[in-house]
């Protein structure tokens, strides 16, 4: 049963959803404890609580070799609160085709293979050392699950085909405008992931 708390201003809510917003804005806002001085840029992440929870290894994208502008450099609370929304609902992304934009280090994606997801696209922009970070992020954790990955390069406003290219959604060059049509049908996303993307207003136009 949910008990009514009052806060200073006199506005009422319940025990249940102050929990709610503590969890989820806790985590929003603390501090970026992988974002450290290591020059090794590895950390572990722990998502969900107790003997059930999972722990991801990660190597960070260094800042000496990334354009700070990307901000690909820490795995940012956003991506921590998505993690662990894709493992506490798993059966949401069981099965699922998934598309992660902004993947940087790819937390969120990755649960979403370890979870059972049947293809998992970890997209960023195309700075080869960001991409290959994550490519060296996705076969750590994911090589020995069932679930397809791949990483992709993808600059947001461009052409999405090679996005669906590792679903087999891209129809032939020879292909008329109703192949085209059906293949891409067949082989779209379920489910796409973006966490804290959507802060930087210049990018709002793509």
């Amino acid at each position: 049963m949910a008990a009514e708390v009052k806060d200073g201003h006199g506005s009422t809510s319940t025990s249940t959803e102050s929990s709610i917003r503590g969890e989820v804005f806790g985590s929003l806002f603390e501090d970026e404890s992988s974002s450290s001085d290591d020059e090794s840029y590895y950390t572990e992440e722990t998502v969900g609580e107790g003997p059930k929870s999972l722990v991801v290894s990660l190597h960070i994208p260094e800042e000496d070799k990334v354009q700070r502008t990307l901000f690909a450099n820490a795995v940012w609370s956003g991506s921590k609160v998505l993690a662990r929304y894709i493992w506490n609902h798993q059966d949401v992304f069981a099965g699922k085709n998934v598309c992660e934009f902004g993947s940087a280090a790819g937390l969120p994606g990755i649960v979403a293979g370890k979870v059972g997801a049947n293809a998992v696209v970890l997209s960023d922009y195309p700075s080869d050392h960001l991409l290959a970070n994550l490519q060296e992020n996705a076969f750590k954790n994911l090589n020995e699950n069932k679930t397809e990955y791949a990483v992709v390069g993808h600059i947001w406003g461009d052409d999405i085909r090679d996005l669906l290219k590792p679903l087999g959604g891209t129809p032939g060059e020879n292909a008329n405008e109703n192949e085209q049509d059906q293949t891409c049908n067949r082989n779209l996303f379920d489910i796409v992931l973006a966490s804290e993307c959507l802060w930087c207003h210049d990018l709002h136009e793509n």
